[in-house]
């Protein structure tokens, strides 16, 4: 009985996963502020969440594989920040935020202090880079409680920017830990998060005229 119910989540993790990478070009490719824009960015957002909540029930209930939940947690955190960055533009988070903040919080703690780096099944630099990454997502969004409504004004849209991409991102990285063998890292990691930068610098230089005042 656990393995079937362990194979029937493994089959929801991969399915909905796959689905997010398929829904998660339309929000790179399409319009900006259109419905299919907006459509597909929440259900690239529902479909992470159920990654995120099989990767908890294989955590918890089944096989435990320390660096892809590290990936899903940042994949699931990147893409709830920039959806809720756009909702907000500059107005402070909230408690939802707060929670989900904390998430991430514990989970970088986890890695360092309480996981064995080491059954990580990945090169410590690539798993080291991916930590520090998500701690400084984290970090920078405890500033939100303090920085000026005026920073946050200028600076949401760049910040929806860089986490949807960065969740995409890491999405792929997460796909390819699993199907690709040992042989192909770190490259397998490393090149979809060097694409990944290079989408958030040319989408930040197209849209680099849009919160300024009109005049």
């Amino acid at each position: 009985m656990k393995e079937t119910l362990h194979q029937i989540n493994i089959i929801t993790h991969i399915t909905f996963g796959s689905l997010a990478i398929l829904v998660g070009f339309w929000p790179l490719v399409s319009e900006k502020g259109k419905r299919i824009h907006n459509l597909s960015g929440k259900i690239y957002l529902y479909c992470v969440a159920v990654v995120l909540l099989t990767a908890l029930c294989g955590a918890l209930f089944f096989e435990f594989r320390p660096f892809l939940f590290l990936l899903t947690v940042m994949v699931f955190y990147t893409s709830f920040v920039g959806y809720r960055t756009l909702k907000l533009k500059e107005r402070r988070p909230t408690f939802t935020d707060g929670f989900v903040q904390l998430l991430g919080l514990i989970t970088v703690l986890a890695y360092f202090f309480v996981f064995d780096i080491d059954k990580a099944a990945m090169s410590k630099p690539v798993v080291y880079f991916t930590s520090v990454i998500l701690l400084a997502h984290v970090i920078y969004d405890f500033g939100k409680y303090f920085y000026s409504t005026e920073y946050l004004r200028k600076s949401w849209l760049n910040d929806h920017i860089i986490r949807i991409i960065s969740s995409f991102g890491g999405l792929i990285c997460a796909a390819a830990g699993n199907v690709l063998d040992e042989s192909y890292q770190p490259y397998s990691q490393l090149v979809p998060s060097v694409i990944g930068y290079l989408l958030i610098a040319y989408f930040i230089f197209k849209y680099r005229h849009y919160l300024r005042p009109r005049r």
